[in-house]
Parts: structure tokens; C-alpha cells; sequence
């Protein structure tokens, strides 16, 4: 009898994961484990409420032979120590979790960023480049510090096989992220003289990979990604998107303006992540077994596709028919406000707001 713990088991990744091993005649039982319960019906799935940071997680994985870790935030949060409380030492927690579970396979859910956004990265990068996720961009070098300690744990677990996978920003069905909302603005913000490598995965492929990892011995770290990258220019284009080119000192300063004032979804650290390369090679994975579906343009048209509803502008998100039938009040007013401030002419007054992202996804990605 095979049991497949799924930490995260809310999020749109668990959603793709938790379709696949309910399809597997091989695995018998799934343990979703989250604060929130998967929207989908799964007929194989015991469902058990919980917080990655719970003391008493252990019971909530108890009879698990595998654990897939996906409970981290799906972004960068103002809360810099609950989001450390969730991604590092709710990682910690898990693996003391699993220890007594006894559990004989882990697949931890890492990302590329742990890889660091600098000038002088390789492209494209394999799984033996060193770590340098930018301190400064917290969410990054969180990932980094959860990697270091599943790390150190497999070396102490030598009967358990520990899968780290590294996933470029991922894109599909229900995926509600920073990132998400990024590439919902109707300009794609960039700093001028730089137009980097853009590299996508699209969730299927992702659960694709984790599938993988929990059927299969893949011990060690594997990227994951769609094959080849983009200019980002190409990407703008492809979606049909202008570009919001700005002075490098000028995005910082605008960046870390909004960010105090809650108005955009990540931390002025986080442009250097459209600064400089930052693109994986996954040929150890195809070399496992693995394929992705879809490439960078595919996943781009299908995210268009599935996403023309929405205009986002920072964390502010509206239907685009509320801003037709508001004759494009709304719009235009939050989109002046925005670019007012990014001149420094708002004072201290707050720009209105419409629906905004969730500040604290504590239980899953």
C-alpha cells in the first residue's frame, strides 16, 4: 500500500499533483495536508487541516510513506518574519514531521531563484551551480535556507530518497501569484538597458516532475523547466503587452516606495530577478524520464488566454469588464494614481483600492 502525504495540498501545484496521483493505480491513498481544502474532488484524498508550522504536524502525516512539500507562501510577504515562520521553520518542522513519520521518500519543492539573479550567471544553469539567492530579496534566499536544511537532512537520512526540485516561475489553471499578477498589468515594467532571459513552466509539467519524484528514486536536486528561454521583449510581444521602461535608479526608488505603501506584490530586491539571466538547464531531469508539454510561448499564449478577464496594476486587480462599464474610471484612476506616485508626486495619501492579493498564504503555494 503506497500513501502520498501533499503538504500544500490547496494550491494550484497540489491541484495538478493530487489529478495525477489519483489517476495512479500504484498509489492508494493521498493525505492532503493545508489549512484550506482543494476546490477539486479527488476520490483518493483524506483530507486533514493543518499549518506547516503546526508542532503537532506529525499527526496530520501519520501512515504517509511519501511526503511532497508544497507549503510555502506563493510570494514575497511585507511580513518578512511570518513568511521566515512559513517557508524556513515551517520546513524545519516538517522534516522533524516526517522524521517520525518514518517516512521512506521526500520530494521538496524549492525554486529556481535559489540560484540568485547576477551578472555574472551561466546560462543556461545546471543543479551543481552554486547557490547565491540575493539576501536582500527574502522570499529568494528563504528558499535557499529550506534547501540547505532538506539538504542537510537527506545526509542524515541515507534510507530516505530526498528530491529537490527547482522550478522556474509557473504558470497555469488557478495560478493567483505575484507573479501572476505581474503579467497582468497592460505594460510589463523593466529597467532600462536590460532585457533578459525568460524561462516558464507550466504547471502540468511541474506535477509532472513531482510525479515523477514520487515514483521513481531521484535523489538529489533537479531543475524543472520548459526547454529554451525568451528575450523578455519576445514575452512582452507574445502576449501582446507594452514595456514600462524606467531608469535603473529610478525603478528601485519607485520600487521600494511601493512596497512600504503596500502597492506592489514584491520588494524592490526583486528586479534584479528582470535585470540579470537566471535560466536552468533540465537535462538531468529529461535524462530521468521527464518531458515538458508546453514551451515558453505555449504556456504565454494559454496564460493570456486564461487570464484576459483580469488588469492588474500592483496588488490591485479588477475585471476588464468592470473597467468597461465603469467607462475605464477605475482603471484609469488607480493606473494615474500608480503612475503619480512613481514620480513622487503622492504625499502621504492612500490610492484606492479594489480587491487585493491575500497578504499571508500561510498554508500553500
Amino acid at each position: 500500500m503506497t500513501t502520498v502525504a501533499v503538504t500544500g495540498a490547496g494550491g494550484f501545484t497540489a491541484a495538478a499533483l493530487l489529478e495525477r496521483l489519483d489517476a495512479d493505480r500504484a498509489i492508494d491513498r493521498v493525505i492532503g495536508v493545508d489549512c484550506v481544502e482543494p476546490q477539486m474532488p479527488v476520490a483518493k484524498l483524506d483530507f486533514r487541516v493543518a499549518d506547516i508550522r503546526d508542532p503537532l504536524l506529525a499527526l496530520a502525516l501519520t501512515g504517509a510513506d511519501a511526503i511532497v512539500h508544497l507549503a510555502f507562501t506563493s510570494g514575497p510577504l511585507v511580513a518578512t518574519d511570518t513568511m521566515f515562520a512559513i517557508n524556513v521553520e515551517g520546513t524545519r518542522n516538517l522534516l522533524a514531521a516526517a522524521d517520525a513519520a518514518g517516512v521512506s521518500r521526500l520530494v521538496h519543492v524549492s525554486s529556481a531563484t535559489v540560484y540568485g539573479a547576477n551578472v555574472d550567471n551561466v546560462v543556461p544553469l545546471r543543479e551543481d551551480q552554486p547557490l547565491r539567492a540575493n539576501p536582500d530579496f527574502s522570499w529568494a534566499f528563504h528558499h535557499l535556507l529550506a534547501e540547505e536544511l532538506v539538504t542537510g537532512w537527506a545526509a542524515q537520512h541515507a534510507s530516505t530518497t530526498v528530491t529537490v526540485l527547482r522550478p522556474v516561475t509557473t504558470l497555469g489553471p488557478g495560478a493567483d501569484t505575484a507573479i501572476s499578477r505581474h503579467l497582468e498589468q497592460p505594460r510589463l515594467p523593466v529597467v532600462r538597458g536590460y532585457l533578459p532571459p525568460v524561462q516558464l513552466l507550466h504547471v502540468d509539467d511541474l506535477a509532472a516532475a513531482l510525479h515523477l519524484a514520487v515514483t521513481r528514486d531521484l535523489p538529489g536536486a533537479y531543475n524543472v523547466a520548459a526547454q529554451g528561454w525568451l528575450p523578455l521583449d519576445d514575452m512582452a510581444a507574445v502576449m501582446r503587452r507594452g514595456l514600462l521602461t524606467l531608469p535603473e535608479s529610478v525603478a528601485f526608488a519607485a520600487a521600494a516606495q511601493l512596497w512600504r505603501r503596500g502597492a506592489i506584490a514584491a520588494p524592490p530586491a526583486a528586479l534584479r530577478y528582470l535585470m540579470h539571466p537566471w535560466v536552468v538547464s533540465t537535462e538531468r531531469l529529461q535524462a530521468a524520464g521527464w518531458a515538458p508539454t508546453r514551451s515558453n510561448r505555449d504556456i504565454l499564449r494559454e496564460f493570456v488566454a486564461d487570464h484576459h478577464r483580469w488588469v492588474s496594476l500592483g496588488r490591485w486587480r479588477v475585471r476588464r469588464r468592470d473597467c468597461y462599464a465603469a467607462g475605464g474610471v477605475v482603471a484609469a484612476g488607480v493606473t494615474s494614481g500608480m503612475l503619480a506616485l512613481l514620480r513622487g508626486r503622492v504625499g502621504r495619501g492612500r490610492v484606492g483600492r479594489n480587491r487585493r492579493c491575500d497578504e499571508d498564504r500561510s498554508c500553500h503555494e
